[in-house]
């Protein structure tokens, strides 16, 4: 399929979400949202307070291109919540980054350009050296939407990113549908072909999308509920990956039918797994308290 192609890069751009030094990061298009400056430059050395980088390209700002830059990184290092991000930000001369930034001004009037770092000690992420082009892809995407200004041209932005082939892009779309319960049953059809997708984290996004959408109104006219509880079904009872096999149950546990139960009563009887037999014990027994249940009611927002 699609997405099997270019694993290592996909591996590696995913890799560059996180930075192993702090407490996680927000998905990267929330990181890169605050940031009037956004830039992607070469470290080439740290001197003194500042971190000097040459700047390869500019995403936002009027910040020049193939110009030298300075960023006051003691100063990040100093403010940060020592608590929280326990190692100092610290580069490594010859790598390139994501920088988040805003100028500041400098009474040096031949100083280089001189910035600070948005988001403190979380200001810059490295560019992956595999998977460049879908991390810088990614990034540039997210900008280019951000810039847009427009709520509605946002989701349907995002809403096409579920069927890309760029994992950053289908994993971030993923996370911001989840968290601001923006989903419905126009989405499910881009879905569904994610249940097979060879990321654990995908697979368990999606069937979380899926199980949220399907809790948001009267169940029995999810489009194609047949098909769909066959799928959850598929997953909740075969799927590796214990998360997704949770995650299948409980959205599973969110359509109407009468062999649900059934389903649910052999997964808590079979699964080799104490949390995925224990979640469906558990969805059984909510459903025994309120035998009205048996078709439940979509959540509402």
């Amino acid at each position: 399929m699609r997405w099997q192609t270019s694993m290592i890069a996909v591996l590696s751009a995913l890799a560059a979400l996180t930075t192993p030094t702090h407490a996680k990061l927000p998905n990267l298009y929330e990181w890169l949202n605050v940031a009037p400056v956004v830039i992607v430059a070469e470290n080439v050395g740290t001197y003194g307070k500042y971190t000097e980088f040459q700047v390869a390209s500019v995403l936002r700002g009027d910040q020049k291109p193939e110009v030298r830059i300075r960023v006051n990184v003691r100063r990040a290092n100093r403010d940060r919540n020592r608590s929280v991000d326990k190692q100092a930000l610290r580069f490594e001369t010859g790598l390139s980054y994501v920088v988040l930034l805003v100028p500041v001004i400098t009474r040096d009037p031949d100083a280089l350009p001189t910035f600070e770092f948005v988001r403190g000690v979380r200001g810059a992420r490295e560019v992956p050296l595999e998977g460049q082009a879908v991390f810088l892809g990614a990034v540039e995407r997210f900008v280019r939407i951000q810039d847009h200004k427009d709520d509605l041209h946002t989701w349907r932005e995002l809403s096409e990113m579920i069927e890309d082939t760029n994992p950053l892009l289908v994993e971030t779309a993923l996370d911001m549908f989840l968290k601001f319960r923006r989903g419905d049953d126009d989405l499910l059809g881009s879905l569904r072909p994610l249940l097979d997708h060879p990321s654990i984290a995908t697979r368990e996004r999606s069937v979380m999308l899926i199980g949220q959408i399907i809790g948001r109104g009267d169940p029995g006219l999810v489009p194609d509920a047949a098909l769909l509880q066959s799928e959850l079904a598929a997953k909740a009872r075969r799927d590796k990956a214990v998360p997704v096999r949770v995650a299948a149950t409980r959205a599973l546990d969110r359509l109407s039918g009468s062999n649900v139960l059934l389903i649910l009563q052999e997964i808590a009887r079979e699964d080799p797994d104490q949390a995925v037999r224990y979640t469906a014990e558990r969805l059984i027994y909510d459903r025994r308290q309120d035998p009205a249940r048996q078709r439940p009611k979509r959540e509402t927002n």
